[in-house]
C-alpha cells in the first residue's frame, strides 16, 4: 500500500495520523500539494486526478461543512462528521444544511458519532478486527 508523496507544513500531520493509528491508508493527499488551499476547485479536482479517478467516484470526508460545500460544487461526494468544536458554522447554518440535503453521509453527533467508525457502518464497510478503537478516536 503506497502512500503518495507528501510536502512539508501540515503534511506531518497526515503521517503522523498514518503511524499513530496503524490505518493502511493508500494514499494521502495535502491541499499543500497543489500549491493552493481549500476551498479553491484546484485541491479536489487535483486529488481526483492524483488518485486516477473521475471526480464524481471521490468522496471527502471532513468535519467543515464549508470544505464539503465546496467539494460538492466540483462533483465530489460527501460525508459529513460532526465533531464538538471544530465546526465554523453556527447551528442554524448547521442545520439549514442538513436540511438542504447535499451532504450525501451526516453523521450526528446525537448518533452514537465514532468518527471513521460509525463513516465505515454507514457506508456498509466492518473496520477489521482490532481497529475500531484506533479508529474511532482518530476521527
Amino acid at each position: 500500500m503506497g502512500t503518495a508523496t507528501l510536502s512539508n507544513g501540515n503534511v506531518s500531520l497526515l503521517s503522523d495520523l498514518q503511524v499513530h493509528t496503524k490505518i493502511p491508508f493508500t494514499h494521502l493527499l495535502s491541499a499543500e500539494l497543489f500549491g493552493t488551499y481549500k476551498p479553491s476547485s484546484a485541491v479536489y479536482r487535483g486529488a481526483a486526478e492524483k488518485l486516477g479517478l473521475p471526480i464524481k467516484e471521490c468522496v471527502m470526508v471532513a468535519a467543515h461543512l464549508n470544505d464539503l460545500r465546496a467539494a460538492k460544487s466540483q462533483g465530489m461526494q460527501v460525508v459529513y462528521v460532526q465533531r464538538p468544536g471544530e465546526e465554523e458554522w453556527s447551528d442554524d447554518e448547521v442545520n439549514k444544511a442538513r436540511s438542504e440535503g447535499w451532504v450525501d453521509v451526516w453523521v450526528s453527533l446525537r448518533e452514537g458519532n465514532r468518527g471513521f467508525v460509525t463513516v465505515a457502518e454507514k457506508l456498509g464497510v466492518d473496520p477489521p478486527v482490532g481497529h475500531a478503537r484506533k479508529l474511532s478516536s482518530s476521527a
